[in-house]
């Protein structure tokens, strides 16, 4: 990417709420706002911002067929992006970095297994400046798959969720959550589902070693979502889940509290009319 596309990342624009570190009793955070115009007609879609050791940021998302990463500093400037384009379109949907400095993203890519066209859940590896270094591939053979959420175990593995289809008909699919090592190695690949069609979109994990899985269920093909949970074990082994009552509702966040309560957020429509939520 030439370097007069790099602040397109920002698009439309960037707010990061940055408290005044200097001031304690200072009431109000700062602002510090970034605008930058998305000079590619809306083809920049960033998806998810990650904190590194240094104070920066990573984000991950899309431009076109490409999928890119881009590693920011502390107050918002871009220091690098890298695009990624394995078999015929890549998207990424989120990033973590490693302990070692290096970065792993996922996401998926079009027709980029062997053998296989379909969608698939994709796992990348770079160096810390993004310079690709290793990838794999997850889902089911001649079936789509996509990978959402993905961050660092207390262990230094790495966890991911997404979803999966399974079955030609109606092509319905499971949320996964898998494991892998830093050599990007599969430990386990697991599958959960609640009803028709299951979606993952955030993953976090909970303070015996387990996880969580937020996203949302679709009963049948023409229902209304409802908002989904589920919970597993360090191994990825269902240990409950709960659908939510709300009719046309998604979980996009979860997370344990301190006293051990799990917390998820997301939205419903309330309004069939207007469309609002």
């Amino acid at each position: 990417m030439k370097n007069n596309r790099i602040c397109t990342i920002l698009s439309p624009f960037l707010f990061l709420l940055l408290p005044n570190l200097f001031h304690a009793q200072t009431p109000e955070p700062n602002d510090l706002v970034l605008n930058t115009a998305d000079t590619t007609g809306g083809g920049v879609v960033p998806r998810r911002l990650a904190p590194t050791a240094d104070g920066g940021f990573l984000t991950a998302g899309s431009d076109g067929l490409y999928g890119y990463l881009s590693k920011m500093s502390s107050c918002g400037k871009a220091l690098w992006v890298r695009q990624y384009l394995l078999g015929d379109e890549t998207d990424l949907n989120s990033a973590v970095e490693l302990p070692s400095g290096e970065i792993v993203a996922v996401g998926s890519c079009r027709n980029c297994a062997p053998g296989d066209s379909t969608l698939k859940a994709l796992v990348i590896k770079t160096d810390a400046s993004g310079l690709l270094l290793q990838d794999t591939t997850l889902g089911n053979f001649k079936y789509d798959a996509l990978a959402t959420d993905v961050l660092l175990t207390g262990d230094g593995k790495i966890a991911l969720t997404g979803q999966a289809v399974f079955a030609a008909f109606l092509f319905p699919n499971n949320v996964f959550l898998a494991q892998l090592n830093t050599q990007l190695q599969t430990e386990f690949f697991k599958t959960h589902d609640q009803f028709y069609y299951d979606n993952g979109h955030t993953l976090t994990q909970t303070s015996d070693g387990g996880f969580l899985l937020a996203g949302r269920s679709i009963p049948a093909l023409f229902d209304p979502p409802q908002a989904q949970v589920f919970r597993t074990d360090a191994a990825g082994n269902l240990l409950w889940k709960y659908s939510s009552p709300q009719l046309n509702s998604q979980f996009n966040d979860v997370v344990q509290a301190a006293d051990g309560s799990i917390v998820a957020y997301g939205d419903r429509m309330v309004d069939t009319v207007s469309g609002r939520d």
